[in-house]
């Protein structure tokens, strides 16, 4: 118990951080479908098809995939 109450604060401010990234994340993740559902009813052609790539591609493909994509893949092309 002792080293519990030693790394409490830790722990606190853990869950604080655990708490915002999961906060921001929901936001993002609600503007960029939003973002991608607009973009897929759109009038103009080319948007409609780069929203249906966007959808299919993360549709399509697991997360671990995507994953490994962005950790291997990007870093090639020079975004990191």
């Amino acid at each position: 118990m002792k080293e519990v109450i030693a790394f409490y604060p830790i722990l606190i401010d853990g869950t604080i951080t655990t708490i915002i990234l999961t906060i921001l994340s929901a936001i993002l993740a609600l503007v960029i479908s939003f973002v991608v559902g607009l973009s897929r009813i759109s009038k103009f052609k080319l948007v409609r098809i780069l929203a249906i790539i966007y959808l299919e591609f993360f549709r399509g493909s697991s997360a671990l995939v995507q994953m490994i994509f962005i950790y291997f893949v990007l870093p090639m092309w020079g975004i990191y």
